[in-house]
């Protein structure tokens, strides 16, 4: 067994040379027949072995200083050539870079074998290349001008994990001699108890009557832990086996599933492409039926002129009112490939492996348990509203719900004879999952903590609670931007749905005007151009006033401000940009608030530089102040 002795020494002022001589066995140390190896390396020109090194080391380093730092290494048994193995180590370690004395020892041990170990001793001064003399190499280093200062110390020898690292380093290195060595200690290898310290074999050492005591427990440790190693090793092994074939049935049925999810993935791009063709065929036929009913329409001679404008008229709102059916049954088949192609991979293959299941795959059946519980795992936290900031208490009393006050506090509404939502100070606790429960929640935890809150729970949960809250006009805002990009993606398909319904009812109300009217007079007119004027420009207006406000946000973003929504206090400051449809004003703290052009109104036009003072009155802004910078008076102390 390898001895896992690895230890570190620093010594002052004073210490080099006597320690320079004990390691080498010379001096007063010369009648040592143990040092097997002595070797001085990277030394200075003015320095004639490493005694006179540290010799100079004690004179010339500050008082109190730090002479040498030396790695005492146990070399293993089974290294037959122990010199090399240490010659190897020390290069490793310390290369070019510092002046060192390496030397290696081999005697007799407590157990009668060889006790073979080196001591590596060193400067920690760092070698760069300039030529210094004596006196000179050890003065405080000059980073500006390197020649006029001393050799700089390196200070990755003072770090705090320096030991531990060390360490580390001479493992890596006895293992890729072939040797395991776990140099950590024993609280970290679970090892109950250490050896006790027996010391070397020397004259003196029969005087300690404990010492074969202490020799025979080591021996028992040894013993009892070469066998308790053993025992794991075979049982890590049979474990370790058991965990690969598991791995590769895991393996194996994942490359099934991507299989299979490449296969529908096809399937549906294919599904797509036909859909978009279908769509295409379908528009252009009926765009040619009205073409075709338009000109008969126009070479009917039987018909009046106002006859024959007021019946175009109709086949042309027939055409509009089926190509936006036509394109509303598209949009949601594509809406449904969509959701298949980006459900998550969990989803899909939690689905994948309950099929292989049910076809009696006990493999499948086993990582099915095994996802659903890692599932379990992830998903044990409740579906809550948390407080973000401050809390505002709320007396229960004025929610018209029923409720309950337990011993400590927490109050628990109820709907329809259920326990609903569960108030416990910083937190909202939704013990049931409608939207009729989500609702109240949010609107309590607006009134209790504000309207920026945090969510925990599912991610489907946490989606929904911010559809609801765009479904119900809740001005909310939510820590997680995932969740926020969710809440505004439904806010425009909300407000896509209202402007189509929009156009369907003025289409409906045009159209049973002009069957109703036996005559088309101006009214009936105006009605056809209004109608026309909603369907034409509406979605035009409404992209063109979108994308003016993405292009604000990304101007917000690149000028370094962050865009605020304050609707509830005066905002005041100067106009950093504007878009077509927006302008941006600056309010301080790089905080940036985004207006709409056409909701504000002033007494002469707005431009870049204008400082304006902005109050809302709903969601109206009225300008109460507009200076420039002329107006502005010079700050002055």
């Amino acid at each position: 067994m390898a001895s896992r002795h690895f230890k570190t020494k620093r010594g002052k002022v004073g210490r080099g040379k006597k320690h320079a001589l004990y390691i080498g066995g010379q001096g007063n140390y010369a009648d040592r027949d143990d040092v097997i190896y002595l070797g001085d390396f990277n030394m200075p020109r003015w320095a004639n072995d490493g005694v006179d090194f540290f010799e100079a080391a004690d004179e010339m380093e500050r008082a109190n200083g730090r002479t040498y730092t030396e790695f005492e290494f146990a070399i293993p048994r089974e290294v037959t050539d122990p010199v090399t193995y240490a010659q190897e180590f020390s290069e490793k370690v310390l290369s070019k870079n510092h002046p060192y004395r390496l030397a290696v020892h081999d005697k007799l041990a407590s157990d009668g074998g060889r006790n073979v170990h080196g001591h590596l001793m060193f400067t920690e001064r760092k070698l760069d290349g300039v030529e210094r003399n004596r006196e000179q190499f050890f003065l405080r280093a000059n980073p500006k001008i390197p020649d006029k200062g001393g050799a700089a110390k390196d200070r990755k020898w003072n770090n705090k994990n320096m030991v531990q690292d060390m360490r580390m380093e001479y493992s890596m290195f006895a293992k890729s001699h072939g040797i395991e060595l776990d140099l950590r200690s024993n609280l970290a290898q679970g090892l109950d108890e250490p050896e006790p310290k027996i010391g070397p074999v020397h004259d003196r050492s029969d005087r300690n009557k404990n010492r074969g005591n202490l020799i025979s427990k080591v021996e028992s440790l040894r013993n009892g832990r070469a066998t308790a190693k053993a025992e794991f090793t075979a049982e890590q092994k049979l474990k370790y086996e058991a965990q690969l074939k598991a791995r590769l049935h895991r393996k194996k049925l994942w490359a099934d599933f991507q299989k299979h999810r490449r296969s529908t993935y096809f399937k549906l791009a294919d599904e797509f492409k036909v859909s978009h063709v279908n769509e295409k065929e379908r528009l252009a036929a009926i765009k040619s039926s009205y073409f075709e009913k338009r000109e008969v329409l126009i070479n009917d001679r039987n018909l009046k002129y106002v006859q024959r404008r007021v019946a175009i008229s109709i086949a042309n709102m027939e055409r509009i009112t089926q190509e936006l059916t036509l394109k509303a049954e598209f949009e949601a088949i594509r809406n449904a490939i969509k959701i298949e192609q980006n459900e998550h991979y969990s989803e899909k293959y939690r689905i994948f492996l309950m099929n292989k299941a049910q076809a009696g795959d006990e493999i499948a059946r086993a990582e099915l348990l095994r996802v659903k519980t890692e599932k379990s795992n992830k998903a044990n936290e409740s579906n809550s509203i948390v407080a973000v900031g401050t809390v505002i208490k709320v007396d229960p009393a004025q929610i018209n719900f029923k409720y309950e006050v337990s011993r400590t506090g927490e109050v628990t509404y109820q709907m329809r004879g259920q326990n609903v939502i569960k108030d416990i100070g910083k937190r909202l606790d939704l013990l049931q999952t409608d939207d009729l429960t989500i609702e109240a929640a949010l609107r309590l935890a607006q009134s209790k903590f504000g309207s920026k809150l945090s969510l925990t729970g599912s991610k489907d949960f946490q989606e929904r609670v911010a559809q609801i809250a765009a479904e119900r006009g809740l001005k909310i805002e939510f820590t997680d931007p995932a969740i926020n990009h969710v809440m505004l993606i439904h806010k425009e398909q909300l407000m896509a749905q209202r402007e189509m319904q929009m156009i369907e009812h003025n289409l409906k109300v045009a159209a049973k005007k002009l069957q109703d009217m036996r005559t088309l007079d101006a009214k009936t007119l105006a009605a056809i151009r209004q109608n026309v004027a909603i369907m034409s420009e509406n979605n035009y207006l409404s992209a063109m006033v979108q994308a003016s406000l993405i292009e604000a946000e990304e101007i917000t973003k690149a000028k370094g401000f962050d865009s605020v929504n304050l609707t509830d206090r005066p905002c005041r400051g100067r106009v950093i940009a504007m878009t077509k449809h927006h302008l941006i004003q600056n309010i301080g703290q790089h905080k940036a608030v985004i207006h709409e052009l056409a909701k504000i109104g002033t007494k002469q036009p707005i431009t870049v530089g204008m400082m304006l003072d902005v109050k809302y009155q709903g969601v109206n802004p009225i300008v109460k102040t507009e200076l420039t910078y002329e107006n502005q008076k010079p700050r002055t102390r």
